[in-house]
């Protein structure tokens, strides 16, 4: 039952609100009449049955009855409807609204990518002695691969493109994956041969997800003042068309990312005919950014809904979820880096690499977001799975050990791996810990808390499984026709987390902890 003034969640059978006291029941007047007792109200003379007026007084004999209907009304606000409509209807939107989050949630990232981009690039040069004349560590380093193919070849190629500029940057940003296209076709004394490569690479390091998470968020914050007085099913509306904006936005800036590069050369002996193509695909930049982009802008929504007092209905578990997922997530991507930061491991790796302290540090926090997305998963009973040509292995946390040497022998480097089982079983308190909590203070919150439960682990569950998706790291390489063979070479590489299994494990771990934790409040009471 919800209240129909501030849309707080009471008890069934409740007559008052316990927010702010206003009645659940809502009362309306009949005109029902009936006839009184057999003696007059007005001066107690006997009346006939028959008689509408006291023969005696005049006193009318009939009496108006208020006959209340008492049912259940739950909140538009808390329900999404509004009287004499219900469902989604865009056409009743403010467009103006959600054009502006929009744009202030693009503009916010553009700030954040900029600064982040030469903050990296001045790490990145700090850390190589560059050649006279080149400006970045990644423009010297694609002259010099094509400066040695021009010897090689014995031709001249073309200026060689920016492999990765601003704009670049910004995309891969929002998680999505480039593609490497390449057709070339030459000839050396008459033998003419032909390649076509392609290679499809997914970066997923988590640590950039944060760009547009933070730009998304202060929409949504923007996006609450501006529907302060809307109910749910228009806020989710205007969440999904200001999505929607943002990640058109994005897929028309995706166009002018990547790079073609043609070269139409030839020698005395040699000849060289071809492109090499860089691009993001729109449609999946479209799709992928527009699913992103709802979860920090009802997050950011939902936050501004809370500072100013607001009751948001069931959205309550929505916002609790994701704090939750969210919460742990960076808390466990700090301790990574704590961890990483403050042993052996930091010093060595800058020195053996020669790169400068801002470089170092660069590399890593984002090596700490994928480690704390890792243990994130481990703890709720997921599995890393790493894979090429040669290797399918896997670890979770009752799996046993990595079996393959070399990826051991990876970890050993990072002297994590050789107490990992230590830290899992030591981490595994902290989800336990904050489930328990969630459940007692549901228990509080709501007589029935079975249904909460269930929403809050579904939720939480889809949240941990996605932030999995996003930080798979892959990359697949595929030739044709390469040194007049017609068959396909394949290569590549993956480290991923399963979708299904950390779903269904996560909503199962989550949702029996926090069951068990309504049962505190319980076993405190039957003491006091």
């Amino acid at each position: 039952m919800y209240c129909t003034s501030c849309g707080a969640e009471n008890v069934s059978g409740s007559n008052y609100c316990h927010n702010d006291g206003t009645s659940l029941h809502q009362s309306r007047m009949t005109a029902s009449t009936t006839k009184t007792a057999s003696f007059c109200s007005g001066c107690g003379e006997s009346v006939s049955p028959q008689h509408n007026y006291c023969a005696s007084c005049g006193t009318s004999q009939m009496k108006m009855e208020a006959a209340t209907s008492a049912r259940d009304t739950k909140n538009s606000f808390a329900e999404g409807k509004e009287t004499g409509r219900s469902g989604f209807n865009f056409n009743k939107l403010d467009w103006k609204t959600s054009a502006w989050t929009a744009l202030i949630s693009v503009g916010i990232a553009l700030a954040l990518s900029l600064l982040s981009f030469l903050f990296i690039n001045t790490a990145v040069n700090d850390s190589v002695a560059l050649p006279e004349g080149e400006e970045t560590a990644i423009s010297a380093a694609t002259n010099d691969i094509f400066q040695e193919l021009e010897t090689e070849m014995g031709v001249s190629l073309p200026e060689p493109p920016n492999i990765i500029g601003f704009f670049d940057y910004f995309v891969l940003a929002h998680m999505s994956s480039p593609e490497i296209v390449a057709d070339v076709t030459g000839s050396y004394m008459g033998d003419e041969e032909s390649v076509e490569a392609e290679i499809a690479i997914n970066h997923g390091f988590l640590a950039f997800l944060f760009i547009p998470f933070i730009a998304l968020f202060i929409g949504g914050m923007y996006l609450a003042k501006r529907t302060a007085n809307t109910n749910n099913i228009d806020r989710l509306q205007y969440v999904g068309l200001s999505s929607l904006l943002y990640a058109i936005v994005l897929a028309f800036i995706s166009l002018f990312a990547g790079f073609r590069y043609s070269v139409d050369e030839s020698s005395s002996d040699l000849s060289v005919d071809g492109s090499i193509v860089l691009q993001y695909s729109f449609f999946s930049t479209l799709l992928f950014a527009f699913l992103l982009g709802m979860i920090p802008l009802m997050f950011g929504l939902l936050t501004q809904a809370i500072r100013e007092k607001k009751s948001i209905g069931y959205n309550h578990y929505f916002y609790k979820a994701i704090t939750t997922g969210l919460g742990m997530f960076v808390g466990l991507s700090a301790i990574a880096f704590l961890f990483l930061a403050f042993g052996d491991t930091f010093e060595e790796w800058r020195l053996n690499n020669d790169f400068t302290w801002s470089m170092t540090v660069v590399f890593f926090f984002v090596m700490a977001c994928q480690l704390g997305f890792t243990v994130l998963s481990l703890l709720h009973f997921g599995s890393v799975k790493v894979s090429n040509e040669q290797i399918v292995d896997s670890y979770s946390l009752f799996g046993g050990t990595l079996k393959d040497e070399y990826l051991r022998q990876t970890l050993m480097d990072f002297n994590f791996y050789a107490n990992i089982e230590f830290y899992l079983q030591l981490f595994i308190l902290v989800p336990i810990l904050v489930f328990l909590y969630i459940g007692y203070r549901l228990s509080k919150r709501s007589g029935t808390f079975v249904q909460p439960i269930l929403i809050f682990s579904l939720i939480y569950s889809v949240f941990i499984a996605v932030i999995a998706v996003l930080g798979t790291n892959s990359y697949e390489f595929m030739v044709q026709n390469f040194a007049g063979r017609s068959e396909v070479m394949e290569n590549g590489v993956s480290v991923r987390v399963p979708f299904f299994r950390l779903f269904f494990f996560s909503f199962l771990f989550s949702s029996v902890v926090t069951y068990a934790g309504t049962w505190i409040r319980t076993v405190f009471n039957e003491k006091s």
